[in-house]
């Protein structure tokens, strides 16, 4: 399946500069429904934080300059899969992003698209979590769903001191002080809403170097 054939159904894209200012999106974030662009002061409206924007925007930096980059969305129990795609450079001297969403839920459960999923699955980006390995994302993942270091070794099969371990590395490689705030951060993620089958699917090809 082509990649540009997943966003058929999808309304038109938005544009967002290199700060993750949202320079046009019909319809939608503009508070005149007849106004079709807006400016960043949108972003209030929809509760985006100075974090969220300021991870997006680092974002950006690692689309290349031809190409898709693909990043996995979570926000209010629905996950979906975001294609950022970098504009030609205009002559005003500023950078452009054209932003496409596509819902995984939105998919067809049926067994005949469930190619559907892996498709969608095998290009998905963790967009700011992707340092993090795979055993990290899925302890990262539980620690947002509340589990206890016991509870998140016997789902992964392993000691409550790696789990422990592996929690104190993720609070360096994420910059947080404290572990409350690894799991108020995983909590925010919605990683933990996404049904096994499909986490399973996600994370199967994600493969970062092992953090010495």
């Amino acid at each position: 399946m082509e990649q540009d054939s997943l966003f058929e159904a999808v309304k038109r894209p938005w544009i967002v500069d290199s700060t993750w200012t949202i320079l046009s999106y019909p319809n939608a974030f503009a508070r005149d429904a007849a106004n079709e662009s807006t400016d960043g002061s949108a972003h209030a409206s929809f509760g985006f934080s100075r974090a969220w924007l300021a991870e997006r925007a680092a974002f950006l930096k690692t689309v290349p300059e031809s190409g898709r980059t693909w990043l996995l969305e979570v926000s209010l129990g629905m996950y979906a899969l975001t294609s950022i795609q970098r504009q030609p450079l205009h002559a005003d001297g500023v950078e452009r992003f054209e932003v496409r969403y596509l819902p995984v839920v939105a998919l067809p459960s049926s067994a005949a698209d469930e190619l559907n999923v892996a498709h969608l699955c095998a290009h998905a980006h963790f967009g700011p979590f992707a340092i993090l390995t795979r055993r990290e994302l899925d302890i990262f993942r539980l620690l947002g769903a509340g589990k206890s270091n016991v509870e998140i070794a016997k789902h992964i099969h392993r000691t409550p001191r790696l789990v422990e371990s592996v929690a104190l590395r993720l609070r360096r490689r994420l910059g947080n002080d404290t572990l409350r705030g690894i799991v108020i951060r995983s909590a925010r993620t919605g990683f933990a809403d996404i049904h096994e089958t499909h986490w399973e699917a996600l994370v199967a090809n994600h493969t970062v170097s092992r953090v010495t």
